[in-house]
């Protein structure tokens, strides 16, 4: 009796095994969500927008419509993007990573236009943990100076700016870095299945900008649970990375000179992006009045930006120097310097 008991204990939760319905794993259920999405928020492609910029362009544009009619901003992407506000909340209090990041400004200069609508940023901002990040201080033309990890990564996923190089969410929903540097997809999308978009994007920005900086790695560190595998375990080693310095000497007259260097890092890809772009840009600021280096960009680029900043007739002494990429800083931005641009290339490691 006591065999037949254990046996059929063990047919039952055998067959409970086979026929229960697996538990959805993060893609599934972000699959599903982006399904359901896409379906209520289309693309319009007159507008010039792809399949990937859906749900998030239609979703700017019911945002964009509440702000109209004072219909509040953080309830409306509560309740179409749960998912996202729930990772940007435990984004909220990672302030170290949040200090590895610069500023710039809520307005493309080429484009002539406002980036991110500062209704919507300033809800942004609440989610990541504080409204002043949506406006840490205004230039002399009126636009708002703004955290820089905040605007580049949920900010740009909210923006229906088109500029001449499409719109800024491209990097974050086509996929290219994740395909390219040979990453599962996931890592760097806007809800990824482990980690948050800005957690991830600041570790794996970081490990390529503070590579020789040894105390912004401890901080990347300290919080590397919290970050994707897939960009956690990237062997960094195997890219041959190039970087482009350029150098402002500020004389000052009541203190130590000041000296910023502006970096471009640009890292190849292992394999086919599956689009046009080649290098993956990481776009970092030093400068010597402040404890180390910061964060202000990244996204990919292909082989003729790449072969262009990298040509010998940008590169050497009295360059004129200027920030890029919405950078601000103090005392730099707005103004053209006479400096110094060199290339510096580590090979890949076999």
């Amino acid at each position: 009796m006591r065999l037949f008991l254990i046996f059929s204990f063990m047919i039952f939760n055998l067959t409970n095994f086979v026929y229960a319905d697996p538990a959805p794993t993060p893609t599934a259920a972000q699959a599903k969500l982006k399904t359901k999405l896409q379906m209520d928020f289309p693309h319009i492609v007159s507008l010039g927008e792809t399949e990937e910029d859906s749900p998030w362009s239609g979703i700017t544009r019911k945002l964009l419509s509440d702000v109209q009619v004072n219909i509040p901003v953080l309830v409306t992407l509560r309740t179409l993007v749960p998912e996202l506000c729930q990772k940007m909340d435990s984004d909220s209090s990672l302030q170290s990573y949040k200090d590895l990041w610069g500023k710039s400004i809520n307005f493309d200069q080429e484009a002539k236009k406002t980036i991110v609508n500062t209704e919507i940023l300033k809800n942004l901002a609440v989610l990541f943990g504080s409204a002043d990040y949506a406006e840490m201080d205004k230039t002399p033309g009126g636009s708002s100076i703004v955290h820089a990890g905040l605007a580049h990564t949920y900010g740009y996923l909210f923006s229906n700016a088109k500029t001449q190089y499409g719109y800024k969410r491209e990097r974050w929903v086509r996929g290219e870095m994740e395909k390219g540097l040979g990453m599962p997809e996931g890592p760097v999308h806007p809800i990824p299945p482990k980690g948050t978009l800005f957690v991830n994007a600041t570790y794996l920005f970081g490990k390529i900008a503070f590579r020789q900086e040894p105390e912004r790695l401890k901080v990347l560190s300290a919080h590397a649970a919290q970050v994707s595998p897939a960009i956690r375990n990237l062997n960094l080693g195997k890219f041959g990375l190039t970087r482009v310095v350029e150098t402002i000497q500020m004389k000052s007259s009541q203190g130590p000179d000041r000296k910023i260097e502006i970096r471009t890092d640009l890292v190849p890809f292992v394999q086919s992006s599956g689009g046009a772009n080649t290098h993956m840009l990481v776009y970092s600021i030093h400068d010597s009045m402040e404890k180390g280096a910061v964060l202000i960009s990244g996204f990919p680029v292909n082989s003729e930006f790449v072969k262009s900043i990298t040509s010998s007739e940008n590169i050497g002494e009295n360059k004129p120097i200027q920030l890029k990429y919405n950078a601000y800083l103090e005392g730099v931005w707005g103004r053209s310097f006479s400096g110094s641009r060199k290339v510096i290339s580590v090979p890949a490691i076999p």
